[in-house]
């Protein structure tokens, strides 16, 4: 990500405001308005799509794991909670 970053810090510092300013107006669509620019978009826009779900599942099955065990009794550490509590 920081080479996407640095990409839109060279376009801001050679005039390129627009992108600036939709980056701040609307922040979620300044990744996607940049990646546009960029030799092989469509490729790169879902790249970043499914980066972007895959971090978001993994988060929700770990915080969904978490709860699980909070609210599970269980006699040996080493395992977890039940998975359709998980599920659920």
């Amino acid at each position: 990500m920081s080479i996407f970053g640095n990409s839109a810090l060279a376009r801001v510092f050679a005039g390129d405001t627009e992108s600036a300013q939709l980056a701040i107006d609307s922040p979620e669509s300044g990744l996607y308005a940049l990646l546009e620019q960029f030799p092989g978009a469509a490729f790169l826009l879902g790249l970043a799509t499914l980066s972007g779900l895959l971090f978001y599942l993994t988060s929700a099955n770990s915080g969904a794991m978490v709860m699980s065990n909070f609210s599970s009794s269980i006699p040996d550490p080493a395992d977890d909670g039940a998975k359709w509590l998980r599920t659920f």
